[in-house]
């Protein structure tokens, strides 16, 4: 597969040579400046979800677990739209925290008296969470993946530039 890839891009490299072109004169001002605020703003998201990631990975790795029941919902409402969070009890040996996740959904995403599984930090019980991986991992995953997607059209650039130099 890889060698496919590079192979038509050293066709097109071919290409571009055989009729005299220029990379960077093909290029006009707009396009590198277009160029560059995808590169950044992919840069600056790649950032934000690696460092989004980390502390979940912190998070996870230095939390307690637990179980906990759903004792009712908080409700949101923006204009026409409802969403509800759940209210989670869990207890630390002798001691019985409440606590508000802080995923909104509509849906709402689990029932009154559920069983769920709980993270929280040792430190500060206020900010438990309800577990799934799919909560916990899926704002860094799109972040990370919206910024290769920006990014690598601009590393893809720099490649083919190199190539022609």
């Amino acid at each position: 597969m890889a060698a496919g890839v590079k192979n038509l891009i050293l066709i097109f490299l071919e290409h571009a040579r055989t009729y005299e072109t220029s990379f960077m004169k093909d290029l006009h001002t707009a396009e590198l400046a277009n160029l560059l605020i995808f590169g950044s703003v992919g840069l600056i998201l790649i950032i934000i979800g690696s460092i989004s990631l980390v502390r979940t990975l912190i998070f996870t790795a230095f939390s307690r677990s637990s179980r906990g029941v759903v004792t009712g919902f908080i409700q949101n409402i923006h204009g026409k739209m409802v969403t509800y969070a759940p209210v989670v009890r869990f207890s630390d040996g002798d001691r019985i925290i409440k606590f508000t996740d802080q995923i909104f959904t509509n849906p709402p995403r689990c029932r009154i008296g559920q069983r769920v599984e709980v993270l929280y930090p040792r430190r500060n019980l206020q900010d438990a969470q309800i577990t799934t991986n799919f909560q916990m991992y899926l704002v860094p995953l799109i972040l990370l993946l919206i910024g290769f997607s920006f990014s690598g059209g601009l590393i893809l650039m720099m490649f083919l530039v190199r190539e022609f130099e």
